[in-house]
């Protein structure tokens, strides 16, 4: 796990539990806050016969500032490589990324691929996990083929 990743972890822990501590532990409904949150967890499904590495830049960068996975996807295996939460919305790819790149491990110089503009549609939602409110877990996959590469 990245320094960042944990760094994120942390934040959104801390805001969960600011939120939690401050409302009053009484019945009274009137001071509590109902603030409701989206997340979204991104995998990457690598169907290509060599291994990669994922790095990717967040709307809250800098122009030149990419985050890498440091994890190796293998060959016909898929890794869950970012997640993240928002209040009062649920996060989608376009809102989360800025572009993503694909690298082979044995070539780190040189993306086999690189995504940009992300869209939504070019992921699939192979699990959802909405409250009544429309707010929850939304996870989703980019499927990277040879068909991907041309």
């Amino acid at each position: 796990m990245t320094i960042s990743k944990t760094i994120k972890k942390i934040t959104f822990l801390l805001i969960l539990s600011f939120i939690t501590i401050s409302c009053d532990k009484n019945d009274d409904d009137t001071n509590k806050i109902d603030e409701e949150a989206g997340e979204a967890e991104f995998i990457i499904s690598n169907e290509l016969n060599k291994d990669i590495v994922a790095i990717y830049k967040l709307p809250s960068n800098t122009e030149e500032e990419f985050i890498d996975t440091t994890e190796t996807i293998s060959s016909n295996n898929s890794l869950k490589f970012f997640e993240t939460a928002s209040f009062g919305y649920n996060p989608t790819p376009e809102d989360s990324f800025i572009q993503i790149e694909i690298f082979e491990v044995s070539d780190i110089d040189n993306p086999i691929l690189t995504i940009s503009p992300i869209e939504n549609q070019d992921w699939e939602i192979i699990e959802q996990n909405l409250t009544d409110s429309g707010y929850g877990l939304t996870v989703y996959e980019y499927t990277l083929n040879n068909d991907s590469l041309n």
